[in-house]
This record gives C-alpha cells, structure tokens and sequence, in this order.
C-alpha cells in the first residue's frame, strides 16, 4: 500500500494515450475492483484537469515526460477516452480472465453461459461440499490419509465435512 502502482499505471495509460495507442488496445488489470476503478478514476480526472486549465496540462505533461502537453491534447485525449469508454479494458484480472474464457469457451469446453462464483457464497460451498464428497469417495487412501493429518491438529468439533471446507475455503484465501 502506498507505494505508488495506481499513480505508475495510470502514468503508463496516460502515456500511451498520447502516444496515440487507442484506448481500447490497452488493457490494464489489478486484483481488486476497487483499484481498476481507481486507475480508471486517475486516468480520467487527471486528463480532465489537464483539459480544464493550462496549469493542469503542464503538470500532466512535466508527470509523463517528454514534450509539454497542450490543453488542446489532453481535451483530444479525453474525448478519445469517453468516446472508447464501452471497450476501456481498465480491470480486475478475474474479469480478464473470464472475458477470455468466454471468447474461446466452446474450445475450453465450457458452458454456453457460464458465470463467476463467488468464493464466499453459497453456491461455493455447494462446489467445495461435491469436491469434498468425491474426494472422500476416492479410492485413494493416501490424499485422505494426509488431508486427516492435516486435520488432527485442527481443534474444532466439526464434522469432517465441514473440516475439510474450511481447510479448502482457507487454502483458497
């Protein structure tokens, strides 16, 4: 935290555009939501106050380098910006991955409408809960004989059911 990723990939998007990349031919990913909406966010707010005010464009312009960057640019940029808002790819990596997959999901032989599970929810621990019953179904003693191990230093007075899916939900994390 605090070490500077939003500014440095907002910078690099920044420079990109005004080198002419359309936006749509970017794509920038991060982990959480909340900061592909804040390298979005900096992105935009940043052109718009170079757009707004030559004080703006010069600070824009001296933070990205090379050649000082006119007002008249930066409004280009940021209507090239709105006008490619619906293809930005400014995002999570989980959603990369999913409109990925979604692209070559007959070649992956995927569902026709598949859909993201959120670890948390309960449709992830019906998940866990098949896994967990398949896995204790096995025919295979040694995967069982070390998750049981696993387990003894485990206080709780759980069924081994619900041992085993909060071992894996933890695992996940």
């Amino acid at each position: 935290a605090g070490s500077g990723k939003t500014y440095a990939l907002s910078n690099r998007y920044l420079e990109l555009l005004r080198l002419g990349v359309e936006p749509s031919r970017v794509l920038a990913t991060t982990f959480t939501r909340k900061a592909a909406g804040e390298i979005l966010g900096r992105v935009l707010t940043r052109l718009g106050a170079a757009a707004a005010s030559d004080a703006g464009a010069a600070a824009l312009g001296e933070a990205l380098g090379g050649p000082p960057l006119t007002r008249q640019a930066a409004r280009e940029m940021l209507g090239q910006m709105a006008r490619a808002m619906h293809r930005v790819g400014v995002s999570t990596i989980d959603a990369q991955m999913h409109r990925m997959a979604m692209c070559y999901r007959f070649e992956l032989g995927l569902p026709a409408s598949p859909r993201l599970v959120d670890s948390a929810g309960p449709a992830a621990a019906q998940l866990r809960r098949r896994a967990i019953d398949a896995m204790l179904a096995d025919d295979q003693p040694d995967v069982l004989i070390q998750l049981l191990r696993r387990l003894q230093h485990d206080e709780t007075k759980r069924g081994i059911s619900d041992a085993l899916d909060g071992l894996f939900d933890s695992l996940y994390d």
